[in-house]
């Protein structure tokens, strides 16, 4: 990411690519398909309510990797925020664990005692994404959960029954994100492997990975979803969606 001249440009760009805004649209996407499939109302404010504290569990669980990972980051990964000493540790720290209050208090706010119970779950799937990915492949399935639980949360604050579709789509983008979490191991895996460290830049890592395309697909399966059961122009919010995420990601790197 290129980064602007004022020092306080840069420690807010910084924080940016630590907390990987450039995926923030496929939560969004995913809070949007959630809420039409659960029949609730998108322009209501509980709506913006659920999807800032969403996006706020979203930032602090990177932010939080980031922090688990600085040792490893320094050899691998150089130029990310806390390794590069653009973010100390202890803001890194500080900045996931204000996120993660702010986000149960939300929840609480727009939903209730459920949604902030349900929210607190999300939460603790992410405490065990990041303190176990380092040790076990098994640590994908709570990253899918935390894609998963975005539906439940979502549709749990505008419905008591979840309706099937909504469960489904939220199954479909649990094992979407299985099968990208496989692939970006892979590929980090194949680059070790290699005798080489890998290259984060942005003209080198971006032509080899197929992550960051992937991570644009995800707000695509929710159009294409929402096109088959609500109508065929909710397929041009997908690629919106998309298209945000795969833009974002040539300024900031989502993966």
């Amino acid at each position: 990411m290129s980064l602007p001249n004022s020092p306080l440009l840069i420690k807010i760009a910084a924080y940016l690519e630590l907390f990987r805004v450039s995926n923030l649209p496929t939560v969004w996407m995913n809070g949007v398909a959630a809420c039409l499939l659960s029949g609730g109302e998108l322009f209501s404010l509980k709506m913006p309510l659920l999807l800032i504290a969403l996006s706020m569990v979203y930032c602090g669980g990177m932010a939080m990797n980031d922090c688990l990972d600085a040792t490893a980051d320094a050899v691998t990964r150089p130029d990310r925020p806390i390794p590069s000493g653009m973010i100390t540790p202890w803001e890194g720290h500080r900045a996931y664990l204000a996120l993660f209050t702010g986000a149960v208090f939300i929840f609480q706010a727009a939903g209730g005692h459920a949604t902030a119970l349900a929210g607190l779950v999300l939460l603790a799937l992410v405490f065990l994404y990041n303190l176990t990915h380092k040790l076990s492949m098994l640590a994908i399935i709570p990253m899918g959960g935390c894609r998963f639980l975005i539906y439940i949360i979502i549709g749990a604050a505008f419905s008591i029954a979840l309706p099937m579709p909504l469960i489904a789509l939220a199954g479909l983008q649990f094992g979407y994100v299985l099968l990208l979490s496989l692939l970006a191991r892979r590929e980090k895996g194949a680059e070790l492997a290699g005798g080489r460290l890998p290259s984060f830049s942005a003209a080198s890592s971006r032509q080899t990975s197929l992550v960051p395309a992937m991570l644009a697909g995800i707000p695509l399966i929710d159009g294409l979803a929402l096109a088959l059961m609500l109508g065929p122009l909710w397929l041009l919010a997908g690629i919106a969606g998309g298209a945000a995420t795969a833009g974002w990601q040539r300024k900031i790197r989502g993966d």
